[in-house]
Protein backbone atom coordinates (compact mmCIF):
# COMPACT_ATOMS: atom_id res chain seq x y z
CA UNK A 1 0.00 0.00 0.00
CA UNK A 2 1.28 3.48 -0.89
CA UNK A 3 0.63 6.27 1.60
CA UNK A 4 0.60 9.96 0.86
CA UNK A 5 3.88 11.50 1.94
CA UNK A 6 4.34 15.12 3.04
CA UNK A 7 7.04 16.18 0.59
CA UNK A 8 4.76 18.48 -1.43
CA UNK A 9 3.04 19.83 1.69
CA UNK A 10 6.35 20.74 3.36
CA UNK A 11 7.86 22.10 0.14
CA UNK A 12 4.93 24.45 -0.37
CA UNK A 13 5.02 25.54 3.28
CA UNK A 14 8.68 26.37 2.80
CA UNK A 15 7.74 28.22 -0.41
CA UNK A 16 10.29 26.49 -2.63
CA UNK A 17 9.77 25.09 -6.12
CA UNK A 18 10.42 21.52 -7.17
CA UNK A 19 13.45 22.80 -9.04
CA UNK A 20 14.82 24.62 -5.98
CA UNK A 21 14.32 21.53 -3.82
CA UNK A 22 16.05 19.42 -6.45
CA UNK A 23 19.08 21.73 -6.41
CA UNK A 24 19.59 21.81 -2.63
CA UNK A 25 19.14 18.04 -2.29
CA UNK A 26 21.11 17.01 -5.37
CA UNK A 27 18.09 15.41 -7.02
CA UNK A 28 16.31 16.14 -10.28
CA UNK A 29 13.07 18.09 -10.55
CA UNK A 30 11.47 15.05 -12.17
CA UNK A 31 12.52 12.88 -9.21
CA UNK A 32 10.92 15.35 -6.79
CA UNK A 33 7.74 15.31 -8.86
CA UNK A 34 7.70 11.50 -8.91
CA UNK A 35 8.16 11.33 -5.13
CA UNK A 36 5.40 13.86 -4.47
CA UNK A 37 2.97 11.97 -6.70
CA UNK A 38 3.93 8.57 -5.27
CA UNK A 39 5.10 7.44 -8.70
CA UNK A 40 8.45 6.48 -7.20
CA UNK A 41 9.54 5.83 -3.62
CA UNK A 42 12.72 7.44 -2.22
CA UNK A 43 15.36 5.11 -0.85
CA UNK A 44 16.56 5.34 2.76
CA UNK A 45 19.31 7.86 1.95
CA UNK A 46 16.95 10.17 0.06
CA UNK A 47 14.29 10.00 2.79
CA UNK A 48 16.93 11.06 5.31
CA UNK A 49 18.21 13.83 3.04
CA UNK A 50 14.72 15.25 2.51
CA UNK A 51 13.83 14.93 6.20
CA UNK A 52 17.01 16.75 7.15
CA UNK A 53 16.22 19.57 4.72
CA UNK A 54 12.71 20.02 6.11
CA UNK A 55 13.89 19.45 9.70
CA UNK A 56 11.34 16.71 10.38
CA UNK A 57 11.54 13.02 11.17
CA UNK A 58 11.54 10.45 8.38
CA UNK A 59 8.30 8.81 9.64
CA UNK A 60 6.57 12.20 9.63
CA UNK A 61 7.82 12.91 6.11
CA UNK A 62 6.51 9.53 4.99
CA UNK A 63 3.04 10.38 6.27
CA UNK A 64 2.95 9.47 9.95
CA UNK A 65 1.32 11.90 12.37
CA UNK A 66 3.36 14.18 14.59
CA UNK A 67 2.83 14.13 18.35
CA UNK A 68 1.58 17.69 18.13
CA UNK A 69 -1.09 16.69 15.60
CA UNK A 70 -2.27 13.85 17.86
CA UNK A 71 -2.47 16.10 20.93
CA UNK A 72 -4.29 18.75 18.91
CA UNK A 73 -6.78 16.06 17.82
CA UNK A 74 -7.35 15.19 21.49
CA UNK A 75 -7.82 18.88 22.26
CA UNK A 76 -10.38 19.25 19.45
CA UNK A 77 -12.24 16.10 20.52
CA UNK A 78 -12.59 17.55 24.00
CA UNK A 79 -13.83 20.88 22.65
CA UNK A 80 -16.44 19.17 20.45
CA UNK A 81 -17.62 16.99 23.33
CA UNK A 82 -17.87 19.98 25.64
CA UNK A 83 -20.30 21.77 23.35
CA UNK A 84 -23.02 19.27 24.13
CA UNK A 85 -24.37 19.93 27.62
CA UNK A 86 -26.62 17.39 29.28
CA UNK A 87 -27.72 16.41 32.75
CA UNK A 88 -27.72 12.77 31.72
CA UNK A 89 -24.63 10.77 32.59
CA UNK A 90 -25.32 8.21 29.88
CA UNK A 91 -25.72 10.98 27.32
CA UNK A 92 -22.54 12.70 28.48
CA UNK A 93 -20.55 9.49 28.07
CA UNK A 94 -22.15 8.56 24.75
CA UNK A 95 -21.75 12.06 23.32
CA UNK A 96 -18.01 12.06 23.85
CA UNK A 97 -16.37 9.30 25.79
CA UNK A 98 -13.07 11.07 25.20
CA UNK A 99 -14.30 14.24 26.94
CA UNK A 100 -15.73 12.22 29.83
CA UNK A 101 -12.49 10.24 30.29
CA UNK A 102 -10.31 13.35 30.06
CA UNK A 103 -12.30 14.89 32.91
CA UNK A 104 -11.94 11.77 35.06
CA UNK A 105 -8.20 11.63 34.45
CA UNK A 106 -7.93 15.33 35.34
CA UNK A 107 -9.78 14.61 38.60
CA UNK A 108 -7.59 11.60 39.40
CA UNK A 109 -4.43 13.65 38.91
CA UNK A 110 -5.67 16.54 41.02
CA UNK A 111 -5.87 18.91 38.06
CA UNK A 112 -9.54 19.74 38.73
CA UNK A 113 -11.73 19.32 41.82
CA UNK A 114 -13.91 16.23 42.06
CA UNK A 115 -16.92 18.14 43.42
CA UNK A 116 -17.57 20.50 40.53
CA UNK A 117 -21.35 20.66 39.93
CA UNK A 118 -21.19 20.01 36.20
CA UNK A 119 -19.65 17.90 33.44
CA UNK A 120 -16.94 19.22 31.06
CA UNK A 121 -14.65 20.28 33.89
CA UNK A 122 -11.70 21.95 32.20
CA UNK A 123 -11.58 25.73 32.10
CA UNK A 124 -11.48 27.65 28.83
CA UNK A 125 -7.88 28.57 29.58
CA UNK A 126 -6.90 24.93 30.04
CA UNK A 127 -8.80 23.78 26.98
CA UNK A 128 -7.21 26.30 24.64
CA UNK A 129 -3.67 26.05 26.06
CA UNK A 130 -1.76 23.47 24.00
CA UNK A 131 0.95 23.25 26.67
CA UNK A 132 -1.70 22.00 29.11
CA UNK A 133 -2.38 19.00 26.87
CA UNK A 134 1.30 18.41 26.23
CA UNK A 135 2.11 18.50 29.96
CA UNK A 136 -0.76 16.37 31.24
CA UNK A 137 -1.67 13.99 28.42
CA UNK A 138 1.60 12.99 26.75
CA UNK A 139 1.18 9.60 28.42
CA UNK A 140 -0.98 8.66 25.42
CA UNK A 141 2.21 8.06 23.42
CA UNK A 142 2.95 5.02 25.58
CA UNK A 143 -0.10 3.41 24.00
CA UNK A 144 0.62 1.00 21.15
CA UNK A 145 -2.11 2.32 18.84
CA UNK A 146 -1.01 5.93 19.31
CA UNK A 147 2.64 4.96 18.92
CA UNK A 148 1.84 3.45 15.53
CA UNK A 149 0.24 6.70 14.41
CA UNK A 150 3.43 8.66 15.12
CA UNK A 151 5.96 6.10 13.90
CA UNK A 152 4.38 4.57 10.80
CA UNK A 153 2.93 6.13 7.65
CA UNK A 154 -0.71 5.14 8.04
CA UNK A 155 -3.82 5.88 6.02
CA UNK A 156 -5.77 6.55 9.22
CA UNK A 157 -9.18 8.19 9.31
CA UNK A 158 -10.37 10.65 11.97
CA UNK A 159 -12.37 7.80 13.48
CA UNK A 160 -9.24 5.65 13.66
CA UNK A 161 -7.43 8.41 15.56
CA UNK A 162 -10.39 8.96 17.88
CA UNK A 163 -10.53 5.24 18.68
CA UNK A 164 -6.81 5.17 19.38
CA UNK A 165 -7.11 8.21 21.65
CA UNK A 166 -9.98 6.71 23.57
CA UNK A 167 -8.10 3.45 23.98
CA UNK A 168 -5.10 5.30 25.41
CA UNK A 169 -7.30 7.29 27.81
CA UNK A 170 -9.21 4.19 28.92
CA UNK A 171 -6.00 2.32 29.71
CA UNK A 172 -4.70 5.25 31.75
CA UNK A 173 -8.00 5.63 33.59
CA UNK A 174 -7.98 1.94 34.50
CA UNK A 175 -4.49 2.35 35.91
CA UNK A 176 -5.52 5.39 37.94
CA UNK A 177 -8.59 3.61 39.33
CA UNK A 178 -6.21 1.08 40.90
CA UNK A 179 -3.61 3.57 42.13
CA UNK A 180 -4.10 4.05 45.88
CA UNK A 181 -0.87 5.97 46.50
CA UNK A 182 -1.05 9.56 47.70
CA UNK A 183 0.35 11.98 45.14
CA UNK A 184 2.22 15.26 45.30
CA UNK A 185 0.78 18.41 43.77
CA UNK A 186 3.38 21.16 44.02
CA UNK A 187 4.42 21.39 47.66
CA UNK A 188 1.33 19.57 48.90
CA UNK A 189 0.31 15.94 49.11
CA UNK A 190 -3.16 15.09 47.91
CA UNK A 191 -5.29 11.98 47.92
CA UNK A 192 -4.58 9.04 45.65
CA UNK A 193 -6.09 8.82 42.16
CA UNK A 194 -8.29 5.96 43.34
CA UNK A 195 -9.69 8.00 46.24
CA UNK A 196 -10.36 11.06 44.10
CA UNK A 197 -12.21 9.01 41.49
CA UNK A 198 -14.28 7.31 44.18
CA UNK A 199 -15.16 10.71 45.64
CA UNK A 200 -16.25 11.93 42.21
CA UNK A 201 -18.52 8.92 41.83
CA UNK A 202 -19.97 9.44 45.30
CA UNK A 203 -20.56 13.10 44.49
CA UNK A 204 -22.39 12.20 41.28
CA UNK A 205 -24.44 9.55 43.08
CA UNK A 206 -25.76 12.17 45.51
CA UNK A 207 -27.25 14.11 42.62
CA UNK A 208 -28.82 11.29 40.64
CA UNK A 209 -32.61 11.23 40.47
CA UNK A 210 -35.27 9.31 38.57
CA UNK A 211 -38.00 10.98 36.54
CA UNK A 212 -41.61 9.79 36.14
CA UNK A 213 -40.63 7.55 33.24
CA UNK A 214 -37.96 5.80 35.30
CA UNK A 215 -35.02 7.44 33.51
CA UNK A 216 -32.05 8.57 35.59
CA UNK A 217 -30.79 12.14 35.41
CA UNK A 218 -28.39 14.40 37.31
CA UNK A 219 -29.42 17.61 39.01
CA UNK A 220 -26.55 19.43 40.68
CA UNK A 221 -28.91 21.98 42.20
CA UNK A 222 -30.32 19.46 44.66
CA UNK A 223 -29.09 16.43 46.55
CA UNK A 224 -30.49 13.06 47.52
CA UNK A 225 -29.15 13.51 51.04
CA UNK A 226 -27.10 10.34 50.89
Amino acid sequence: MIFNNRIKELREKKDVSQGDLAKVTGLTRQAISNYENNERTPNKEIWEKLASYFNVSVPYLKGAYSKKEILMKLQQEYICGSKENSNSISHAIKNSEITFNVDLIAIAKGIVFYDQPNFNLLTEKEITNFYFWEKNFSFIFDNLAINWLVTKPLDATDEDISNALNDALSVELLRLERDDRDQQEGDEWIESPKELLEKRQDYINKHIFTDDDGASYVDFTKTTGQ
